[in-house]
């Protein structure tokens, strides 16, 4: 099974357009007559350099997004992984995604404080049961999923 982040593909396909698309306009009036030219090179250059500056903030923050190894279910039709972002001063968050369709279908079923969630809380008790164990004394989400059936409970043990 592959993994696929559609946020981010979405993300940078809308920056590359929004860079590109700006370049093209830029170019596309060169041989216009001012009154035309001027007005769109000077609309035009900001969007393309906004374009490039998301882009390149999303290439940095990359790295700031860590994964876990997937725990699939009983069948290994599904998978479930924690997404970590790392926010820094501000904190972050823990989300769990759930795949299936080969990787090809993604939806996030839990989120929480950053590492309220890890690895080792997430069990699959039958191919369509799913049991996350979080961190009690952080905020959380549990989504209701279509496809399986969702458990989200205080963690008994404290993290170490």
């Amino acid at each position: 099974m592959f993994f696929i982040e559609w946020w981010l593909v979405r993300r940078i396909v809308t920056e590359v357009l929004m860079f590109a698309g700006a370049v093209a306009l830029f170019v596309s009036v060169r041989n216009k007559r001012w009154p035309l030219r001027i007005p769109v090179r000077v609309f035009s250059l900001p969007l393309m350099l906004i374009g490039l500056l998301l882009l390149c903030l999303q290439w940095m923050a990359m790295g700031c997004i860590s994964y876990s190894h997937p725990v699939y279910s009983p069948n290994h039709r599904m998978a479930a992984r924690v997404r970590d972002g790392d926010g820094g001063a501000t904190g972050g968050e823990s989300t769990v995604e759930l795949f299936d369709s080969h990787g090809l279908h993604q939806e996030d079923v839990y989120s929480g404080g950053w590492k309220s969630v890890e690895e080792r809380d997430i069990h699959w008790t039958d191919n369509t049961h799913l049991i996350i164990e979080y961190d009690n004394v952080s905020e959380h989400k549990c989504e209701k999923s279509s496809r399986i059936t969702l458990e989200c409970r205080p963690r008994l043990e404290p993290a170490q």
